[in-house]
């Protein structure tokens, strides 16, 4: 987890106090296969984790990254997927504050290979497949790796990032995308919720 300070960050102090209740916090999966890589890649998953501090309600949103924004002074408009490349990080929570008035401090990148780890060390994650999907997961994988059917399912951490991934299967397109990232992502906090503390 990194955190930066306000300034690098495009804090609003207005919309500190329309906050004081939330803590939000970025997830970017990025196109890297190493998550210490900083420049140069694109961060084609940004998850929104919002916890009300009082109720302790966590809410997960995602930000389309074909969003289009104003990335910083220098590189001025384009889509916020290109923020990361500029200037990792940091630079997505500064196009990500200054667009969103989320005021985020605190963010995560992921390679996809992490994940793939992630979901492994759980034993896999539980969804709901649909035909479609099905059917776009296994032209991406060997035949020991092959869905059997649609219908519910444990995925192991390979399956679950193509899952992920998924952007043609379907007329919803990049929403049922970010859908499918929502769902792995919720899969692995509610596995964690039962993983010993020391892992």
């Amino acid at each position: 987890v990194e955190t930066y300070g306000d300034e690098e960050l495009g804090i609003n102090p207005r919309v500190d106090e329309e906050l004081k209740d939330y803590q939000n916090v970025a997830l970017l999966g990025i196109d890297a296969t190493d998550a210490k890589a900083e420049k140069g890649h694109r961060s084609d998953a940004i998850i929104i984790v919002s916890v009300n501090k009082e109720t302790k309600d966590v809410n997960l949103f995602s930000v389309y990254r074909d969003t289009y924004v104003k990335i910083d002074d220098t590189h001025g408009l384009d889509k916020i997927n290109h923020a990361y490349a500029y200037g990792s990080l940091e630079q997505s929570l500064w196009a990500i504050n200054k667009n969103l008035d989320l005021n985020i401090r605190e963010g995560i990148a992921l390679s996809w290979e992490r994940i793939v780890k992630v979901v492994d060390e759980r034993g896999g994650i539980t969804v709901n497949g649909t035909d479609n999907e099905e059917q776009y997961l296994n032209r991406g994988f060997g035949e020991k790796d092959k869905l059997k059917s649609s219908g519910e399912q444990v995925l192991n951490g390979n399956q679950a990032v193509l899952y992920s991934r998924i952007r043609k299967d379907s007329a919803k397109g990049d929403q049922r995308r970010n859908e499918r990232m929502k769902i792995v992502l919720a899969a692995v906090l509610e596995k964690a919720k039962t993983t010993d503390l020391s892992k």
